[in-house]
Parts: C-alpha cells; structure tokens; sequence
C-alpha cells in the first residue's frame, strides 16, 4: 500500500512578498475543481522528456482530467489512485516534467490562487493520453493545516 509523503517548508523569517512571491490558497474543504479546469504547473524541469533543464522557472498551462479518463486503458489503466488527480491534454504536448515533481499545479478562481496538486508522476512528458499525475491537495490539505497551526478543527 503506497504512501502520500509530503512537507511543509518551514522559513527561518518570513518571506517578502512581491510581484515574484505570493502565497498560494489552499482549497475550501470539499471543493474541487471541474475537468477541463485550465491551471498551471511550474517548475525547473526539463522541458521535454530527457531534454535540457531550464535556467528560468517555467509554467505550462494544462487542464484537469477526470479520474475515469485518466485511468482509460490508454492512459494509465487502473494505476492512479483516488489519492491523485490528472492534467493535462489527450494530444499530450505539453505536461510537468523530470525534476518538477513537488511543484505546484495551480487553479485561479475569482482571483485567486489554489494549489489543487502538486507534481507526482507521469509516463515521459506530454505524450497522448499519458497525463501527468498530482498529489490531490484536497485530500492532503488536512495535514497541511495541522502541521501549520491552520487545523480549522482546532478550538482557540
């Protein structure tokens, strides 16, 4: 039986936030964001399967892909698990990456940001119907907010 790990980054002073750093929302409990959803996934990893790492922080826009279509028979037959939720398109191009696992997919609602997934898995990068796979943040948000005083469940 597979594990979810994660971490929280816990900074020694508090980050100076401008037009390069943001914080990001975690979702309301029990939302979810629709398939065809259109979000971001950002990271440092290559940008192509077995290409070259960029020097800049690059983002690719993708959408969300319901969980029957992304374990199809030809997408990933049963493998991903209700723990994890899918982007990407059914012509592949474009997906997360080598060395961008850990890194944010991000979903904008009225003006706002969510971290809805953070990058897991996928089959190379970008191929058809191989969409890249996402720790579901609905599901882990409930850690996130004990392990950083923000429990709602906690009584004050």
């Amino acid at each position: 039986m597979s594990k979810l790990l994660g971490a929280v980054l816990r900074l020694k002073d508090p980050a100076i936030l401008d037009n390069f750093v943001s914080p990001i929302c975690l979702l309301p409990s029990g939302f979810q964001f629709p398939p065809g959803k259109e979000c971001y996934v950002t990271g440092w990893g290559h940008t192509s399967w077995r290409g070259a790492k960029p020097d800049i922080l690059r983002e690719a826009a993708v959408k969300l892909v319901n969980q029957e279509k992304c374990n199809h028979e030809k997408s990933y037959g049963g493998a991903v698990h209700n723990r994890s939720l899918c982007a990407g398109f059914d012509e592949g191009g474009v997906d997360a990456c080598q060395y961008d696992s850990g890194g944010p997919l991000a979903c904008e609602l009225a003006g706002k940001w969510y971290l809805t997934g953070v990058v897991s898995w996928g089959h190379n990068c970008g191929y058809p119907h191989k969409y890249g796979v996402y720790a579901d943040m609905q599901i882990m948000q409930g850690w996130v907010k004990k392990v950083t005083g923000q429990d709602e469940t906690k009584k004050s």
